[in-house]
């Protein structure tokens, strides 16, 4: 029998398989509730941090069966008070997760369960904004600038056209109040037209 098999109790094997502590604790996935002694031997699991440390760092989410992610209960050997199994971890609301992933530090590395509502998190953005554009509500960067640059032409072309129309015209008008009233309606026809087209 292996050693760390014969090291891990009937109360903390209950609900871990006694192969799958023994795989995440040579994975290194179960650092920080392992016991070990001065020269590096395995000596125990701690019961109390394994939990913790399990959901932090295991993922569950493809297990078959029931998930492995609840506290052992203790067993009833001593009438010292047990200690409290900690909180199940608990769905944030969107607005939490997006306040708990902005304040990480980029160079920090989160445990696997925030890693996981960071992944999901921004999937869920780009689907909405997959969808917002689908829609007709969103639309692309380059296509606006296009779009802007090409109405910018057409309005150019259209006011520069404006003295190849009427110079004929006005040469031979001396009056300027008539003179104002041609120039007034070649830019207001020209701006309707940008209007209309």
């Amino acid at each position: 029998m292996n050693q760390a098999a014969a090291l891990i109790s009937h109360e903390i094997r209950r609900p871990y398989s006694r192969q799958a502590l023994q795989y995440l604790i040579k994975t290194g996935k179960l650092t920080r509730c392992v016991v070990r002694d001065e020269s590096g031997a395995l000596q125990g699991i701690d019961a109390e941090i394994l939990p913790d440390e399990y959901r932090k760092n295991v993922d569950t989410t493809r297990r078959r069966g029931r998930l492995a992610i609840d506290s052992p209960k203790p067993a009833p050997e001593s009438p010292s008070p047990a200690p409290q199994p900690s909180p199940p971890t608990q769905k944030q609301t969107p607005e939490q997760l997006k306040r708990s992933v902005a304040l990480l530090p980029d160079d920090q590395v989160p445990d696997l369960q925030t890693s996981r509502e960071r992944r999901e998190h921004y999937q869920a953005e780009l689907a909405k904004l997959a969808v917002d554009e689908k829609r007709g509500e969103l639309v692309a960067v380059e296509a606006v600038k296009k779009e802007a640059f090409t109405l910018g032409r057409v309005v150019r072309d259209a006011l520069l056209n404006i003295p190849d129309r009427v110079s004929h015209q006005l040469a031979g008008e001396i009056d300027p109040a008539a003179i104002h009233q041609m120039l007034s309606k070649e830019m207001q026809q020209a701006l309707e037209g940008l209007a209309n087209g």
